[in-house]
């Protein structure tokens, strides 16, 4: 192996010994292929392509009610697109919370119109507004106009950091209001995860 690598040194030593490097020589035609290869040039007018757009959506953070205290900010947990109200347009659900500074804020979900622009949207109904079991949402789903609900909650006997109830809520669209249809709680052996 040694024998291999002194006989390609020379070799290469030998071969830098002749006359003087001509300098390379500049060709009017394009290189093809390699790294210094120049782009191909074309007379074509380049090609378009669409570009994906997204239909404008309202800033759910001030198109929700605002937290009670002053400098409380809203936290929005979520929003999903459905056609709650039977009317064709998907409705938008939006589940919200105020930021808090110890345990958790119990959560509402907010329905707006799917029929009013981004620009304007029009709140059609609020979910869990002033609910004494103070759930925090942890799933939302839509089926057939049905709006089914999980949260986590408290019974009046829990700390307050402490949800102690899995509860299941159901509410229908009647026209012009949401109407709860349902509410299934189970009791916990402990405190649940919010947050």
């Amino acid at each position: 192996m040694r024998r291999v690598l002194i006989v390609a040194a020379v070799l290469s030593l030998a071969a830098g010994c002749g006359g003087p490097a001509s300098a390379p020589t500049v060709s009017g035609t394009p290189a093809s292929g390699g790294l210094g290869a120049a782009a191909p040039t074309s007379s074509a007018a380049p090609t378009k392509s669409a570009t994906p757009t997204t239909k404008p959506r309202p800033k759910w953070s001030e198109a929700v009610e605002p937290c009670p205290y002053e400098g409380q900010k809203v936290v929005i947990r979520e929003v999903q697109s459905d056609d709650v109200t039977q009317d064709g347009a998907e409705d938008h659900i939006v589940t919200r919370g105020c930021e808090a500074s110890t345990a958790y804020w119990p959560s509402t979900i907010e329905v707006f119109d799917g029929e009013a622009g981004p620009a304007h949207p029009k709140r059609i109904g609020t979910l869990l507004k002033g609910n004494k079991d103070l759930p925090w949402v942890t799933e939302v789903a839509v089926a057939e106009g049905v709006i089914t609900v999980k949260a986590y909650g408290r019974t009046d006997l829990s700390p307050s950091g402490c949800p102690d109830l899995k509860l299941t809520y159901r509410f229908q669209h009647t026209g012009k209001t949401f109407q709860q249809i349902g509410r299934d709680a189970t009791k916990a052996g402990d405190c649940l995860p919010v947050g």
